[in-house]
C-alpha cells in the first residue's frame, strides 16, 4: 500500500510495499516519486493515471505491467482512489494505492492455458473421439470428431442426446451396460452401431473409466469412441466363413455316413454271396465225393474183370467171356 500526494510523491508505504520495491526502507521511499524507481515510459504512464484520478475523483481497479527492481516484468492489480485528509486549517487530497502482485498467478494461469491448449490439440488430433460424462453418466463434453462422424453437433450429444445416433437394435444392449458401469464403477467396453453422416451405420467401440475423488467417489467418466467398422465386418465375414465350414463339414459327415452305410450294405451283400459260393463249393465237393464213392465199386468190379480177361490169354471160352462181360 502506498499513499501519494497530488505530485505523485510517496508520503507513506507499508512493509509489503518496501519489499515490492526491492527491500528499501520507508525513509528511502518517502518524498520520492515513481520516476525515481521505474523506467521513464512506465513512470509517465503511472503519473498520467494519478493525475486522471485526482481530476475525476474516480476509483479505479486495473491490471498493469511494471518493471521490478531486478529488471523483471511484474504483473500487478492496482486499486487507486482519492481520499481527503485534514492538513492544518484545510484538507488535502491524497491518492491511496493498493497493489497486489499477481505475477506468479498469471504465470500459473498462462501455463495452465498452454497445458489446456496442448491437451485440446492432442485430443483434436487423436484418431478416436474422446468424451466426458459426469458421475450420473450424463455426457458433458465430447470431441469435435463426433460432428464429423454423426452429423450432429457436440451440444446434441450432451446429456443423453447421443442415444439418438445409436442403432435401435443396439441401444437395448448399450444402455444397461452403461448404467451398470455408472452404478458399480466397472470399466465400460461395448461395441455398437452409430448413424453416420452418409445415412448408414458404422460399428464403434466405446471404452470408459471412472475418475475418483480422494474419498473414492466417482466424479467423472472419461471415455473414447473408436471406429471398429472394418474389424467388425472382418469378424462377421470370419463368422460366416466358419458357419459355412461347419455346414460343409456337416454335409461331408452325412455324405460319409451315407457312403459308409452303402459300403457296409455292399459288404454285407458280398459276404452273403461269398457264403453262398462257399456253400455251393461245399455242396459240389460233397456231390463229387458221393459220385466218386458211388462209381468206385462198380468201376473196381469192371476193372477187376478186365484185368482177368487181360491175364487170361489162352483157352478163353465163350462161357468165360460171357461171364466176365456180364
Amino acid at each position: 500500500m502506498f499513499v501519494k500526494d497530488e505530485c505523485s510523491r510517496i508520503v507513506f508505504l507499508n512493509d509489503a510495499a518496501c519489499r515490492l520495491m526491492g527491500g528499501i526502507s520507508p525513509c528511502e521511499a518517502i518524498g520520492r516519486s515513481v520516476h525515481d524507481f521505474l523506467p521513464k515510459a512506465e513512470a509517465d504512464a503511472i503519473r498520467a493515471k494519478d493525475v486522471q484520478i485526482f481530476a475525476t475523483k474516480a476509483e479505479e481497479l486495473f491490471e498493469e505491467q511494471v518493471t521490478g527492481p531486478n529488471g523483471t516484468r511484474r504483473t500487478q492489480i492496482t486499486h487507486k482512489r482519492v481520499v481527503s485528509l485534514p492538513a492544518g486549517d484545510t484538507t488535502a487530497n491524497f491518492l491511496v494505492v493498493e497493489i497486489n502482485d499477481v505475477t506468479e498467478l498469471r504465470t500459473a494461469e498462462r501455463v495452465l492455458r498452454e497445458s489446456v491448449e496442448h491437451h485440446r490439440s492432442f485430443i483434436e488430433l487423436h484418431p478416436q473421439t474422446p468424451w466426458v460424462a459426469d458421475a450420473e453418466g450424463e455426457i458433458i463434453e465430447v470431441g469435435r470428431q463426433w460432428t464429423n462422424l454423426s452429423g450432429r453437433s457436440v451440444n446434441d450429444a450432451a446429456g443423453r442426446g447421443w442415444e439418438h445416433s445409436v442403432h435401435p437394435d443396439d441401444l437395448g444392449l448399450v444402455m444397461p451396460l452403461w448404467q451398470a458401469s455408472v452404478r458399480t464403477g466397472q470399466l465400460l467396453d461395448v461395441e455398437f452401431r452409430v448413424l453416420t453422416t452418409t445415412g448408414g451405420y458404422r460399428w464403434f467401440r466405446s471404452r470408459a473409466a471412472p475418475k475418483r475423488s480422494a474419498t473414492g467417489a466417482i466424479v467423472r467418466w472419461y471415455g473414447l469412441l473408436e471406429d471398429v467398422h472394418e474389424r467388425q465386418l472382418a469378424l462377421q465375414a470370419l463368422r460366416q466363413s466358419e458357419q459355412k465350414l461347419r455346414e460343409h463339414r456337416d454335409r461331408l459327415e452325412k455324405l460319409v455316413e451315407l457312403r459308409t452305410a452303402q459300403v457296409q450294405e455292399k459288404n454285407a451283400e458280398l459276404d452273403r454271396l461269398l457264403q453262398q459260393e462257399r456253400e455251393a463249393n461245399a455242396l459240389q465237393r460233397r456231390f463229387v465225393a458221393m459220385i466218386s464213392h458211388e462209381f468206385r465199386t462198380p468201376l473196381a468190379i469192371i476193372d477187376s474183370a478186365a484185368q482177368r480177361l487181360t491175364r487170361t490169354k489162352s483157352a478163353v471160352t465163350s462161357e468165360y467171356l460171357a461171364e466176365k462181360s456180364d
